[in-house]
């Protein structure tokens, strides 16, 4: 307690004795003042750490009073305890060791780590080795430090909105702040010392919430915000909101209970609520309208969560990483999964019967929504695990939903095997085949591609044919209508024929790149038709004839206008034979059909 930043406390401990003779009257305080201000400090220090500090009334049977901090796992680490001893407890007061080891014993019983005695007074070296002789030998309890009238000091100075509490005079703070309103807040210093005033004044108000005020164009927003565990129960604040009438206040005041039900944030809005009431304590009293509610309950949980996929033997189907929000409320626990796949899950326990809804509860409704509102623009990698994982979930099997949370399980579901209509279509057959052609894509060319949000149909096609290039197959592509070839000059019959008539042609080596998500893919191609002729052909022969075709342009394209067969020259041997195309076979998305000369019927999916 204290001893952290020791110049830090001199200087603060110095600053508030300015205020008066004493810091705080701790021997003539009396008992019920001592218990509380103590109460308050040790509320103060322990709040940021693991445990909960709860005060234990008369513990010892002597009207001592103990303050226990236990850990999340139930244990006690430590207890406090209080005796108002302003003399001490030696010469006249020496009896009074004999209350001290009662309540020793008493304490003892509950096996603390640490036993700590606070007393408002310092103590003489003989009442210190008295207290350090508790402990027996071999040692049974660690005895820590006693807290007397110094070390009170200083936790004081440490945490001054204790000590403005127990001692502020309001009607002085309120001339202070006053004052420096008519100086006008002309200068920088002005503007800090009222700044630190008010804020002072606010943080005295309560031992056990935090208020903070802040103005902007849209008014005054307060937020308050429990300082430690008990603070609902040491000091009540209730607030009640009356919603509009109709389906707008309707809508509003069930997503406030679903918050309130499972310990959710929840936004409402000035358009949505009539009036809110606040009861409790003086400063916290209050009646608003026209006014936003944003109700952000600390999570009971947060950070990196696994999300495990196993079949009720235990195998292990699928592992997928993200972060998550785990709330507990009146009627359950709410986890909010941000999956790094694009998936987000909301898993609602209903479990009443958990008060502290830490650990996993068997046995108790689970209800879970998936949402795929991020999946597009995300990794197209990333994409198929989403897909992966909504197969797990509708495939008609029971599976096992766990998440995992520095190493432990923190919540459990299992599904019946029966699919869910909304889930199946959570991810559609359009999605599917495209993220699966950026999956192929991406891997083959060790990139990372993203799965867009938009794009036109021969975007689509695009990708299509650049993923059944990269497996190897022979693709049509429309967009080689023609080629264009110069010729050399020397012809013969077989040439002139086909010029004249048809042939199969095949252009040895040429290079394509497909565009995808703004990366050009590129290949090493053989373009192959097998019907295909010259444009203008009796010209070219005819030049062909008189020898002046040397230089000459020609454009060779397919006799029907058919386009080109197109296939990867890295995957197949020159003397490949089966050509036979692979259809695109695009799925479109649902209600969208192809304009007819878009791609032609090679297009068309299924």
């Amino acid at each position: 307690m204290g001893g952290r930043h020791p110049s830090v406390e001199v200087r603060t401990l110095a600053r508030m004795r300015r205020a008066g003779d004493d810091l705080f009257p701790w021997k003539t305080c009396g008992q019920p003042l001592f218990d509380r201000i103590v109460n308050a400090l040790l509320t103060e220090i322990c709040s940021g750490g693991p445990g909960v500090l709860e005060p234990v009334d008369g513990r010892g049977g002597d009207g001592g009073i103990d303050l226990d901090l236990t850990l999340p796992d139930g244990t006690i680490d430590t207890i406090y305890q209080l005796k108002y001893f302003p003399e001490g407890f030696s010469g006249g007061f020496r009896p009074r060791r004999q209350q001290i080891t009662k309540s020793f014993k008493a304490a003892m019983k509950h096996n603390p780590r640490r036993w700590v005695l606070v007393v408002p007074c310092n103590l003489t070296p003989k009442e210190r080795d008295f207290v350090r002789s508790l402990a027996g030998k071999p040692a049974v309890v660690e005895i820590g430090t006693t807290i007397g009238q110094a070390r009170l000091d200083l936790a004081l100075a440490e945490h001054p909105r204790v000590w403005k509490h127990f001692t502020h005079d309001q009607r002085m703070d309120d001339l202070r702040i006053a004052g420096l309103e008519r100086q006008g807040l002309t200068t920088a210093a002005d503007i800090d010392e009222y700044a630190t005033s008010m804020g002072e004044s606010l943080a005295a108000r309560s031992l056990h919430w935090d208020l903070q005020v802040t103005t902007g164009p849209d008014g005054v927003a307060t937020r308050v915000s429990a300082r430690h565990p008990r603070a609902m129960e040491e000091e009540p604040l209730a607030s009640r909101i009356s919603f509009v009438p109709g389906p707008v206040g309707e809508e509003a005041r069930r997503r406030y209970e679903d918050a309130r039900a499972f310990g959710t944030p929840v936004d409402l809005g000035a358009d949505e609520i009539a009036k809110v009431e606040l009861t409790g304590a003086e400063w916290f009293d209050k009646e608003f309208t026209d006014v936003n509610v944003h109700l952000r309950p600390p999570p009971l949980v947060r950070g990196q969560v696994d999300l495990r996929v196993t079949t009720p033997s235990g195998n292990i189907l699928q592992i997928v990483r993200g972060t998550m929000d785990g709330h507990a409320g009146q009627r359950g626990r709410r986890i909010l999964a941000a999956l790094e796949c694009g998936l987000d899950l909301t898993i609602t326990i209903l479990d009443t019967s958990n008060p502290d809804h830490r650990k996993p509860t068997e046995n108790v409704p689970v209800d879970l929504t998936v949402s795929a509102s991020r999946l597009h623009r995300g990794d197209a990698i990333q994409a198929a695990r989403a897909v992966q994982l909504i197969d797990h979930l509708e495939s008609g099997s029971k599976v096992i939903l766990e998440l995992w949370r520095a190493g432990k399980m923190f919540a459990q579901m299992g599904t019946n095997g029966d699919t869910d209509e909304h889930r199946r279509h959570l991810i559609s057959a359009y999605d599917r085949q495209l993220i699966d052609d950026l999956r192929v894509l991406s891997k083959h060319f060790d990139i990372t591609l993203r799965v867009p949000e938009q794009m036109t149909l021969a975007q689509r096609a695009e990708i299509r044919k650049a993923r059944l290039l990269a497996e190897g197959n022979v693709i049509i592509d429309s967009d080689l209508g023609g080629l264009d070839v110069t010729l050399s000059g020397v012809g013969g019959e077989p040439f002139t024929t086909f010029l004249k008539d048809e042939a199969s042609m095949i252009a040895v080596e040429s290079k394509l790149h497909y565009l995808v998500d703004g990366q050009p893919l590129a290949y090493a191609v053989r373009i192959f038709h097998p019907r295909a002729h010259a444009v203008d052909a009796d010209t070219v022969a005819a030049a062909l004839a008189a020898g002046t075709a040397a230089n000459m342009p020609v454009t060779i394209r397919g006799v029907d206008r058919s386009p080109y067969r197109v296939y990867s020259v890295s995957d197949f041997p020159d003397d490949r034979e089966d050509l036979t195309p692979t259809p695109l076979a695009i799925v479109l998305p649902d209600g969208m059909d192809i304009p007819p000369d878009e791609f032609g019927a090679i297009a068309r999916g299924s």
